[in-house]
């Protein structure tokens, strides 16, 4: 049985949109917390294509790759002039059919990002790169279509390119996460550490994913607070299953209002068919905003 994820309930990546989304509580609060940002330039990088047969071709920062990809994936590397924060977009078939993630892995360490949105080609992700580290992106065709044409682009953080509105932040979050799972009768406890990031808007109060806007429960000059719940059923392989989760997030702004200190707790529950799997967790991180 596989763990299945949805964005904040798991902790798992959000891809990035501006606008849209629906609540998932009628409960919510928000301030004019006056927030302070940082974007740091990451020079000119040069993206080569590795794993299909064509010319080798480079993209540099701000401007698109293209190509056609049918079940094998699409590598490709580069490596970071300077330290600094991009954008990956990568858009594909608008259809029902189509479906592209996108996996983003630092060959010199040990961070690893994705956007893995379900039953779509559009994706878009933030990574912090290391200056001299190599990275790899994976473009890998998961939908239903034989072959899908496709544009990548890697580009200097900007507003209009992530489509922030006033008052949406772009934050980064880091988490340290320690889960506590009981699966059919056996224990078993797993650690992670990642970085991911999310918009927030603290005067109306939410974070905003590509899939679904939750709302804070408080907001003052000093912290926030956000609860929600999610349920879902489905089916695979014509087995019947039902998933789960709940999040409770706490959040204290630091000095100057650069970053916040965040406090996580999520449980879910996965039954499918006989099998059931229940987990609990609680993690610490960081969040620091960018733009």
């Amino acid at each position: 049985m596989e763990k299945r994820t949805f964005g904040l309930m798991s902790g798992m990546l959000l891809a990035l949109v501006g606008c849209g989304g629906d609540s998932s509580s009628d409960d919510s609060a928000g301030l004019d917390v006056q927030i302070k940002t940082e974007v740091t330039d990451t020079g000119s990088i040069s993206l080569t294509t590795t794993s299909y047969s064509m010319a080798d071709t480079t993209i540099e920062l701000n401007q698109k790759a293209s190509g056609s990809i049918g079940w094998a994936n699409h590598y490709y590397l580069f490596t970071a002039p300077q330290s600094g924060y991009i954008s990956l977009r990568l858009k594909g078939k608008d259809s029902s059919e189509a479906d592209l993630d996108m996996h983003i892995s630092d060959l010199d360490g040990t961070s690893k990002h994705w956007s893995t949105l379900n039953g779509s080609s559009q994706e878009l992700t933030v990574i912090e790169l290391v200056a001299g580290h190599q990275y790899e992106i994976i473009i890998e065709n998961v939908g239903d279509l034989d072959s899908e044409n496709y544009t990548l682009t890697v580009a200097e953080l900007n507003r209009d390119e992530l489509g922030l509105e006033e008052k949406e932040y772009l934050a980064v979050i880091n988490e340290t996460e320690t889960e506590t799972c009981l699966r059919n009768g056996t224990s078993f406890t797993q650690s992670y550490t990642r970085s991911w990031p999310t918009i927030v808007n603290f005067k109306s109060g939410y974070f905003d994913s590509l899939e679904e806007r939750f709302k804070m429960s408080s907001v003052s000059e000093s912290a926030f607070k956000m609860a929600a719940e999610f349920s879902e059923k489905y089916t695979e392989d014509g087995v019947d299953g039902q998933f789960s989760s709940s999040i409770t997030l706490g959040g204290a702004f630091t000095a100057n209002n650069t970053s916040a200190d965040l406090n996580f707790t999520r449980t879910y529950t996965d039954k499918f068919g006989d099998s059931t799997e229940e987990c609990t967790s609680s993690s610490t991180g960081t969040m620091k905003f960018i733009l």
